[in-house]
């Protein structure tokens, strides 16, 4: 089966195309935001499957997404899932294909609670990871999960990936590179470019925060 995932370049975004690709072993993976999904989308016009995680629907080109949307969904299947708030007058039921959308939970937590029964427990990590990332991590569903890990790693892990990737907006191979890691279960640590990553941008912060100190009377 041919299968796209196309998400958000952020924590809850990476998070989410790596639960989407741990379900769906093989998935191509394609970054994108909400002006540019409705070209992106011609990517994948040919797929059996289509996973849209964490991009919002653009005022702007609602109606063409959902003219695309239609295409995508009487071809193969369609999966939208988001939490940001929809265009005004737009519902779920005008969206086609099968939709997850819940404004107040991160993109993480709605992905893997789509694909909850083909995933290992473990993989519930990156749900939380997504959801730190976004500070949506408050949820009783996320509440729950942080219950069977120690959540002072989860922090450090989550922490580590929003460090390491601050400021790597077009670095799309490094963030796909991310989502097969954590797709396999091997969380940010274990990747040293990740640290490295993370450890200069937390000193770029923190001589900016004294920067600021110092101009501060």
């Amino acid at each position: 089966m041919d299968t796209w995932i196309f998400a958000h370049g952020d924590v809850d975004g990476i998070c989410s195309a790596a639960i989407a690709l741990a379900a769906n072993p093989g998935a191509q993976v394609f970054f994108s935001h909400p002006y540019g999904l409705v070209g992106d989308l011609n990517e994948a016009r040919d797929s059996d499957k289509v996973i849209i995680c964490d991009i919002s629907l653009s005022e702007n080109h609602v109606l063409r997404l959902l003219d695309k949307f239609s295409a995508i969904s009487e071809k193969g299947q369609l999966f939208y899932v988001d939490h940001h708030p929809l265009p005004d007058g737009l519902t779920d039921s005008d969206i086609p294909g099968k939709v997850i959308h819940r404004v107040g939970s991160s993109a993480s937590e709605l992905t893997y609670s789509l694909f909850k029964s083909e995933l290992s427990l473990i993989h519930s990590r990156i749900a939380i990871y997504g959801a730190i990332g976004d500070y949506l991590d408050d949820t009783p569903m996320i509440r729950r999960l942080i219950e069977r890990w120690d959540k002072r790693t989860l922090y450090f892990e989550s922490g580590l990936l929003v460090q390491a990737i601050e400021g790597r907006k077009r670095d799309y191979e490094l963030k796909r590179d991310i989502v097969f890691n954590l797709a396999m279960n091997l969380p940010p640590s274990f990747d040293e470019r990740l640290v490295d990553l993370a450890v200069q941008h937390s000193h770029i912060e923190e001589i900016a925060i004294r920067e600021l100190k110092d101009g501060i009377q």
